[in-house]
């Protein structure tokens, strides 16, 4: 299987004997290999990654993964005997990076199946667009209120087929359209950056685009 960033494309080698590709891999010591990945998350958010987990954990048992939560120490971690198919832990990490963001385990749990994402830095951190482009904190707080009046963010969604989650310094999108997440991405930038409304930005798309499907949103040229 074939890895690709935030996506993922199934392909069979012919001449690999499907078992071959389930069987553990062994390191130089006659042991399995294992991959293993661990995320922290804030102590604030402890609950909510609590109740999530029991959705999570299924699926990491479902797959083969194994899993720990450690309320201590803030720290989720999964592993799995490496294999010549072992793209589905690295769709487990890309979920363990969505609960710490506290993006709702309903459906962040479809990265599982192979959904995209998309995470906008739009804060003050080393790589937000705020430090980048030099926005103050109260720019940033008023234009922030844009991305989160009235119903535009919904309709935007609905416009690229896309879950979007506002948090504090990100937003996070969801769905199954690189371009559409791509256009989210712009539109979120553009509200950020230049102030332009997210309702006005809508109404020019969908004067233009009554069926925004994958092939016309291409006529976009995002």
């Amino acid at each position: 299987m074939e890895h690709k960033e935030n996506g993922f494309v199934e392909q069979h080698d012919p001449k690999v004997d499907p078992a071959e590709e389930t069987a553990p891999l062994l390191n130089g010591d006659g042991m399995p290999d294992v991959i293993s990945f661990s995320r922290r998350f804030p102590r604030i958010i402890e609950s909510d990654v609590q109740k999530a987990w029991l959705v999570a954990k299924s699926a990491f048992d479902y797959y083969g993964i194994s899993c720990t939560l450690d309320l201590v120490n803030c720290l989720m971690t999964i592993s799995k005997p490496r294999t010549r198919d072992s793209d589905i832990i690295f769709k487990a990490k890309d979920l363990l990076e969505l609960l710490a963001m506290n993006i709702p385990v309903s459906r962040s749990i479809y990265i599982m199946e192979g959904r995209k994402f998309d995470i906008i830095e739009n804060g003050s951190q080393r790589r937000g667009l705020c430090a980048k482009f030099g926005i103050t904190s109260e720019q940033f707080r008023e234009r922030r209120r844009l991305l989160l009046k009235g119903p535009a963010l919904k309709a935007l969604g609905k416009l690229t087929s896309s879950d979007i989650f506002v948090g504090d310094g990100i937003v996070v999108s969801l769905g199954d359209s690189y371009l559409g997440m791509k256009l989210v991405r712009r539109m979120v930038e553009d509200c950020i950056l230049h102030k332009v409304t997210l309702a006005s930005r809508i109404a020019s798309i969908t004067r233009t685009r009554t069926d925004m499907t994958s092939d016309n949103l291409e006529d976009l040229r995002l």
